[in-house]
């Protein structure tokens, strides 16, 4: 995707348990590799031409597979004024169906753009949008508006980038076989009226398929951040959602937005997404002065028994996780063989949010009964700077991700494209 200053290599990272080989499929730079994975975890510059720019559609989808499980973490830059990640689904659990989140998006400020990417695995992919937002998109020398339809078939490894000056949250993406989407912001910057002398950064996150979305979900503080944003999007009409002793109807594409400064419950009668979005700007870490990152939440049903992952270390700021698990199960997390160190710890019903700093080069997070199933987030904070993104998932049998399809993303045996 695009992002505001579009400099600097992007940063795959490569987690493994053992070693494997990674093959490495990229024809917009003429890559057909084998690479081979023998350290835990491996980090990997990419071609920064594999970039989007505008609304285009091109060729520029990345297909990564291997023959072990891997995981799989994308930083957009490695310019720390504009970096943003996020987790890497597999091509096992995409889907057909997407509903789109984004951020407010406002052309006059930083010359900020809400942006998605729909990235085909296979030819002959046909796709319908149904946009839903303020204003009119043009591409491709047609006009559209909120409720408006736009088909287009795709072929394997093509990649669509739509932008737009307002808000695209509660579009809609439709396919006849599986996509990979993701959404975000060039260059985002909070909140209108509430956000003051914004700075902007580059949102990105990969849609989660409406199929493995929940009804229950813990949000989290993201220390040392002040403040927190999270919206949650309805994917079907008529949808009840239970939050702080209140209930609320919306319809599909639909969403609630709410500032908060602690960990808060949701429920609600039918699928929903949960996204929440940190700011932080200067060494005030307050939320009217603002570089927000964009997280989503994985709901309850989805947290899983343990996580390999690795701090960001292109990333000059502080590393952080963010833990939720069962109170009565919270003093026997393990970090690297020892009790997790928390340095904050808050609480929300019967859960418990543990935020610890993520300073080993690689680590192991995990509960030494195998049936306890926690959330984890990690997340960084520096000066003009923050991101973010889910350790990963379980799709009921494994954790999210293994082997994956990937926009914006490649490897060689020397580490650079």
């Amino acid at each position: 995707m695009e992002e505001y200053y579009d400099i600097g290599d992007i940063i795959m990272y490569v987690a493994a348990d053992e070693n494997t080989s990674i093959n490495v499929f990229a024809p917009h730079v003429n890559i057909c590799q084998t690479i081979h994975i023998k350290t835990k975890v491996e980090m990997l510059r990419l071609n920064a031409s594999l970039r989007l720019r505008g609304s285009e559609l091109v060729k520029k989808g990345i297909h990564v597979t291997s023959d072990k499980p891997i995981t799989i973490y994308v930083m957009s830059s490695d310019n720390n004024e504009d970096a943003e990640g996020y987790l890497a689904l597999p091509t096992s659990i995409l889907s057909t169906k997407y509903m789109i989140v984004t951020d407010y998006g406002n052309y006059d400020i930083w010359n900020s753009t809400s942006e998605f990417v729909i990235a085909a695995v296979d030819s002959n992919t046909v796709v319908q949008i149904s946009f839903k937002t303020n204003g009119t998109i043009c591409f491709n020398g047609t006009c559209y508006t909120s409720g408006d339809l736009y088909n287009i078939t795709m072929s394997e490894l093509d990649t669509l980038q739509i932008q737009h000056v307002h808000d695209l949250t509660g579009t809609f993406v439709r396919s006849n076989k599986p996509v990979a989407v993701f959404a975000g912001d060039r260059c985002g910057y909070g909140v209108p009226g509430v956000v003051q002398n914004p700075a902007c950064q580059h949102e990105v996150e990969q849609m989660l398929p409406i199929d493995i979305l929940g009804h229950d979900y813990i949000t989290t503080t993201l220390y040392p951040m002040e403040f927190y944003r999270f919206r949650i999007i309805s994917q079907f009409d008529n949808t009840v959602v239970f939050l702080q002793g209140n209930n609320y109807t919306i319809n599909s594409g639909d969403f609630i937005e709410r500032l908060e400064t602690t960990p808060q419950y949701i429920h609600s009668s039918k699928q929903i997404i949960v996204m929440e979005y940190g700011h932080c700007h200067w060494l005030r870490m307050q939320i009217n002065e603002s570089n927000p990152s964009m997280i989503t939440l994985p709901p309850i049903s989805r947290y899983a028994m343990n996580y390999t992952f690795f701090p960001v270390d292109t990333f000059a700021g502080t590393n952080f996780i963010s833990v939720i698990i069962d109170t009565n199960k919270s003093k026997d997390l393990m970090l690297n063989f020892k009790r997790l160190n928390a340095i904050k710890t808050y609480f929300q019903g019967n859960f418990t949010i543990l935020v610890a700093r993520a300073e080993s080069p690689t680590n192991t997070l995990y509960h030494p009964d195998p049936t306890v199933k926690f959330g984890a987030i990690l997340y960084g904070t520096r000066l003009f700077g923050s991101y973010g993104f889910p350790l990963g998932m379980s799709n009921g049998h494994a954790i999210i991700p293994s082997t994956t399809t990937e926009k914006d993303s490649t490897t060689t045996d020397s580490g650079n494209i």
